[in-house]
């Protein structure tokens, strides 16, 4: 839902823009949260990391009603609307894309968590190694959720939520895979493979969702000259009448 108030902020032009700055504060959250709740509750114990949590969620929930303006609601959208949504071919495959391409990005991680473990105590290296890590695990976040936006535009919500899901689903497929390589005794390295396979695929998906995109793009474009066609012979046919 967060996505879909960004991007609507936004506007189109600056949709992408805005949902990549929204997970960004995500990333930001956890950056500073976990160390900053972790000393709150070794120092004043762990109820006051909750106190602190609650504390600053009743601000945002004030803050959100007061700077957030008022979004118009989409007029006859019900929820069989928003369930037909995820019958169009491209709002499938951009769901297909998001738990191929994130679940693919997550189990390479584990190559770069493995690599950790050898640049750890190498500063220049570990800030390196870490770097990775979150680029990584996050740049594919903002294109991938923009993508459903703009193929469910006319009913964005469940298709959204349903996105956000299928990250978490191509997480557990992802980690699961690379699990199973590794315990079939195919090494640590195969968990990078499974990554490149699952990316892969996820591509493959892109390729399609672009050849479905010119291809709606070329008939658009075609049942707009013979519209036009239609129109100048009418035309035409009227001056001969009327001379």
């Amino acid at each position: 839902m967060r996505s879909v108030v960004a991007a609507e902020l936004a506007g189109p032009e600056r949709r992408s823009k805005a949902v990549a700055v929204m997970f960004s504060g995500i990333a930001l959250a956890n950056l500073a949260g976990v160390p900053l709740g972790t000393w709150l509750g070794h120092e004043l114990g762990w109820r006051a990391t909750f106190l602190a949590i609650s504390v600053l969620g009743v601000v945002m929930i004030a803050a959100l009603a007061t700077l957030i303006p008022h979004l118009p609601t989409l007029t006859g959208v019900r929820l069989r609307h928003e369930v037909a949504a995820l019958g169009n071919p491209r709002v499938l495959l951009a769901l297909f894309m998001t738990l191929l391409g994130f679940g693919g990005v997550f189990a390479a991680l584990v190559v770069a968590l493995f690599a950790f473990t050898f640049t750890a105590h190498q500063p220049v290296l570990a800030v390196i190694n870490v770097f990775l890590l979150g680029a990584l695990g996050m740049a594919t976040v903002p294109p991938l959720q923009t993508l459903v936006l703009q193929r469910a535009s006319a009913a964005p919500t469940l298709a959204s939520a349903i996105n956000i899901g299928a990250f978490n689903l191509g997480d557990a497929v992802a980690a699961w895979l690379a699990g199973f390589t590794i315990s079939a005794g195919l090494g640590l390295e195969s968990a990078g493979w499974v990554g490149a396979l699952m990316t892969l695929a996820a591509l493959m998906l892109a390729f399609v969702s672009v050849a479905l995109m010119r291809r709606e793009a070329r008939g658009a474009s075609t049942a707009s000259v013979t519209t036009d066609d239609a129109e100048r012979a009418e035309s035409q046919l009227a001056d001969a009448t009327r001379g």
